[in-house]
């Protein structure tokens, strides 16, 4: 929630027209969509490669009661104000940091290549308990997204965020408009390899937010490759944010080794002291040596991870034990981010929201760990790999045939590869083919799918593997 007044001074833009005076006005939020903009907004005309902002002023006018815009307008709006700026979108970002600096609220930020959204939503969850909580809300963890949610921030008392990156310095960016209190780094893995080019770069910018963050760094201490990152940063002197005044705490956690915050899985597919089903017992044990005993409802055991980087947050930003394991122990997952689903008596991992060498890799293990008669993985491409395409497609294939997996149904040209490999490992088989679209692939599960099959539906957002389960 801002003002006029604040708007003009964040942006230092030009009122083109509307006859709002400085304060006269207090805006709830922004939009950047004339088709969901809401009453009283503010909505900000943005360019893109296939859209202009501009073109729909007239539409987001009927209900927003200001637009920013980065070219002159001639159209009247009555009781309306239209602002000049030099840049939509950085002025959307300046915004958001001016409406950040104005609240001192708990910020969190979540980075990594997996598991982001699952971990914010665990973390709000814990945070919920003691605190009034702004959240991202899907994904919108880019530099849009983000400033989409801090301009909305109001009342509350805590904030968590995600960031995501697809090149280098764009953690850094999102950094300097949220200023984050604490960050989290849940793994470091070969995603948008198109755009960092190397792994390396990759753990370079995730490790950007360690630089930003006020209070404390909450990394995972069992992945060796980030740690080494994380070392390296602390020998050679983090850069610390301008505004704070002391070291930049580093928190680790870890399953079933050393780490500042540890679990252990107790138990699979049991039920909690009220007879209610959960898929993974784990064990938290904190720093001042409480432990709490959760029964995770989410599938995967990298959700043990995401629930481990959440408890450590959480915990650091004054959570009690008990509400900590009471959040967790209430929390029911994401949507489409491996959904355990039940069909013609097969046991279904839907996990379509997206993919990469990582994820596919870990999604494929718990396809194997949660099997009962036969394993049927059903894969489509992971995108932005860009050189890296053929060789993590590939690997994928070589993994998936020394597993016992039963089936592999795979989907896309880029996952030819990996079929191709498969088979090239195993030797061809009925139960194994590809397909180049998901129509094929979902005519092909039903004639294959038998009681008893467990089954991993898996592939990058770009090929809407949800379909196969219509």
């Amino acid at each position: 929630m801002f003002t006029h007044c604040d708007l003009l001074e964040a942006t230092s833009g030009t009122i083109l027209s509307g006859g709002l005076g400085c304060g006269d006005s207090v805006y709830p939020s922004v939009s950047i969509d004339s088709r969901t903009v809401g009453e009283a907004t503010v909505f900000f005309a943005l360019r893109g490669p296939r859209f202009d902002g501009h073109d729909f002023l007239g539409d987001a006018m009927e209900k927003a009661l200001c637009a920013v815009v980065e070219h002159p307008v001639y159209e009247l709006f009555p009781g309306r104000a239209v602002v000049l700026v030099d840049d939509s979108l950085k002025a959307l970002q300046r915004l958001a940091a001016y409406i950040r600096k104005k609240h001192p609220v708990q910020l969190a930020a979540v980075t990594g290549s997996c598991g982001k959204t699952t971990t914010k939503e665990m973390l709000a969850a814990i945070l919920q308990k003691k605190f009034k909580v702004l959240k991202t809300p899907g994904n919108l963890n880019n530099h849009i997204g983000l400033p989409l949610t801090l301009s909305a921030m109001s009342e509350e008392d805590a904030a968590v965020v995600e960031m995501g990156a697809s090149i280098p310095g764009d953690i850094k960016t999102l950094c300097e408009i949220a200023l984050p209190d604490y960050g989290i780094i849940t793994n470091v893995g070969p995603a948008h390899l198109e755009g960092f080019g190397s792994l390396e770069k990759v753990r370079e910018t995730k490790l950007e937010l360690m630089d930003h963050v006020g209070k404390a760094i909450i990394v995972n201490g069992d992945d060796d490759f980030l740690m080494k990152g994380v070392t390296d940063k602390q020998y050679s002197g983090p850069a610390k944010r301008p505004d704070t005044r002391s070291d930049v705490k580093v928190i680790t956690f870890a399953v079933g080794g050393k780490g500042d915050f540890t679990a252990s899985v107790s138990g699979d597919k049991k039920k909690d002291s009220k007879g209610k089903d959960f898929t993974i017992g784990i064990r938290l044990s904190f720093p001042d040596g409480e432990k709490r005993e959760i029964g995770l409802r989410t599938g995967g055991m990298f959700n043990v991870y995401n629930a481990l980087a959440a408890c450590a947050c959480g915990y650091s930003m004054g959570v009690a034990h008990d509400d900590i394991a009471e959040a967790l122990d209430s929390f029911r997952g994401v949507a489409m981010r491996f959904d355990i689903r039940q069909r013609d008596g097969a046991t279904i991992l839907f996990d379509v929201y997206n993919a990469n060498p990582a994820s596919m890799a870990e999604a494929v293990k718990e396809l194997v760990r949660l099997r009962h008669r036969r394993a049927i993985a059903v894969l489509g491409d992971m995108l932005e790999l860009g050189a890296y395409s053929e060789e993590k497609h590939r690997e994928l294939g070589e993994m998936l045939a020394k597993l016992p997996v039963d089936a592999f149904i795979a989907v896309g040209t880029r996952m030819e590869t990996a079929y191709e490999a498969f088979i090239y490992a195993r030797g061809k088989s009925p139960l194994s083919c590809h397909f180049d679209d998901t129509s094929s692939a979902k005519d092909k599960l039903a004639d294959l799918l038998s009681e008893g099959d467990t089954v991993l539906i898996k592939g990058s957002r770009g090929l809407k593997m949800e379909r196969i389960m219509d």
